[in-house]
């Protein structure tokens, strides 16, 4: 059994969060091979909550330029500014283009958090929907939505939990502790991302003989946030 826990605070950076999985051992390789088996559908009447996949891509991009470029940003840039290139003769190339960049890095996601292929997520805050770095809420983003989806059980920590979304290494080994798992918690991969202002952790653990059900039938206790210490988040 293997349970991730992960920070989904308000205005969460896309690119951190990519920057996190990957340092869990996701591959660009691997993300863009997922993403060029779909190419995207777009209503131009429904921009921002209808762009989904659809049939096999047509976008190609360079493997040499993808092989040797570390950041994740180029990744994204790279991949739409091919799609860009085959809108060049449609009815949507006069519309911002940075609605299509958002997408493409919210599934990008999706694709990492999948191939990470866990039993159980734990977070701290399941928001609605993300937001970059503005405040702007983006597309398609309803975490909830996306474990429900793939049959992937979770719990939310909330308040108390909520306020400690900073603090995920510390609060997930609280959580080990508060469940007797202190002795028989493997930690499999603590993973961190930044985009260069800030870091986001996310844990990937696995108990041992404890259940898929064991966990379900836990109740998550409020924590003293005096308990744990912190670190900066900016």
């Amino acid at each position: 059994m293997k349970i991730l826990y992960f920070d989904c605070f308000d205005a969460v950076n896309l690119n951190l969060l990519l920057s996190a999985f990957m340092d869990a051992g996701v591959t660009k390789e691997y993300i863009y091979e997922k993403m060029c088996e779909h190419s995207f559908k777009i209503d131009s009447e429904k921009m921002e909550d209808d762009i989904i996949p659809s049939t096999k891509s047509d976008i190609t991009v360079e493997n040499d330029e993808l092989m040797t470029s570390d950041s994740l940003l180029k990744l994204s840039d790279t991949i739409l500014d091919d799609l860009e290139r085959s809108l060049v003769n449609s009815t949507l190339r006069n519309v911002d283009i940075i609605k299509f960049s958002d997408y493409l890095k919210i599934r990008a996601c999706i694709i990492a958090f999948l191939s990470l292929d866990v039993n159980y997520a734990v977070s701290s805050y399941l928001i609605e929907s993300l937001k970059d770095e503005d405040g702007k809420i983006l597309p398609e983003t309803n975490v909830k939505k996306i474990l429900d989806d793939n049959n992937i059980p979770y719990k939310i920590i909330s308040q108390n939990g909520k306020l400690l979304s900073l603090c995920g290494v510390s609060l997930i080994l609280a959580l080990s502790k508060e469940y007797g798992y202190e002795t028989e918690l493997d930690i499999i991969k603590i993973a961190y991302g930044t985009d260069g202002k800030r870091y986001l952790r996310i844990v990937i653990g696995a108990p041992k003989n404890k259940t898929k059900t064991d966990f379900l039938q836990m109740e998550f206790k409020q924590y003293d946030i005096g308990v744990l210490s912190c670190g900066e988040n900016k």
